[in-house]
């Protein structure tokens, strides 16, 4: 967070859940190898013809993999193997506690095409629960 004192800003807070929050912030160091909290504070900005001139034209997204509208987590446990096998190129991946994170991973993936990224819009994750046995 930043006070505006005379024309200029001045840091007063650091917050990291405003600053990526579930980790979306991560998106252009796993994409782009750019890392936006030492450009940030370095004042630095990335050669992006130089990157794009690397990374090709490819197409890079963030998921939050959601726990599911009416999932038992009592009852179900996610299919970590599955989801991972479904989102095709994975970056990076985290796997979080379902009960104790309304999300149980996120990933960096990166796709071939606009219209591939699209489609993780429509993920439905209840689809990535299997019942504890």
């Amino acid at each position: 967070e930043f006070r505006e004192r005379n024309g200029t800003l001045i840091p007063i807070e650091w917050n990291i859940p405003r600053f990526g929050g579930f980790g979306v912030a991560d998106l252009p160091y796993y994409g782009y190898g750019v890392n936006p909290f030492e450009c940030f504070f370095e004042s630095r900005t990335p050669n992006w013809k130089e990157i794009f001139k690397l990374r090709g034209n490819k197409y890079y997204g963030w998921v939050l993999c959601y726990n599911g509208i009416h999932i038992d987590l009592k009852k179900h446990i996610p299919n970590y193997k599955k989801m991972k096998s479904n989102l095709g190129k994975i970056l990076h991946f985290y796997q979080l506690n379902c009960k104790k994170n309304p999300a149980f991973g996120i990933a960096y993936v990166e796709k071939d095409t606009k219209e591939e990224l699209f489609q993780l819009l429509n993920i439905d994750f209840r689809d990535y629960f299997i019942a504890i046995k």
